[in-house]
Parts: C-alpha cells; sequence; structure tokens
C-alpha cells in the first residue's frame, strides 16, 4: 500500500498535508518561493518589474507542488 503525504479533504477538492513528508515538502516550497522573490526584488527598481520575474517561477514552482500533490494524494471515496 502505498504511503500518501497528503489527504484529501472531505467537502472539497482540496488536500492537506497528513505526514512528515507532506509538510516538508509544503513548507519548503514555500520556503523556496519566498527567498526566490526576495533575490529577485533585490535587483528590480519597480514592482511590476518584480511581479514580472517571480511570474514564472510562481508558475512553474506552482505546476511541481500541483503534480505532487495529484501524484501522492489518497483520492480515495469518503
Amino acid at each position: 500500500m502505498p504511503r500518501y503525504w497528503f489527504r484529501r479533504k472531505k467537502s472539497a477538492l482540496c488536500a492537506m498535508p497528513c505526514r512528515v513528508e507532506g509538510w516538508l515538502f509544503t513548507v519548503g516550497m514555500g520556503v523556496l518561493l519566498v527567498l526566490i522573490f526576495v533575490s529577485i526584488d533585490r535587483n528590480q527598481h519597480s514592482v511590476s518589474d518584480t511581479l514580472i520575474a517571480f511570474a514564472p517561477w510562481l508558475l512553474i514552482l506552482g505546476g511541481a507542488y500541483v503534480g505532487v500533490l495529484l501524484w501522492k494524494t489518497d483520492w480515495g471515496k469518503k
């Protein structure tokens, strides 16, 4: 039986971490996004430049997070 990192919530199409690996992955992804944002913000002169430079990172890492979430979630009937 596979060990899932996330568990589906009963009333929604979302999932919450249920194991240490899921929590580490979630927190690690958040920390990585904050570090990338801060490093981009240091080199930009306006808010729009910062957001434009950060958007591809957010899309790529957000897509990776959703991919792992779909792969490591128990989607069984509740």
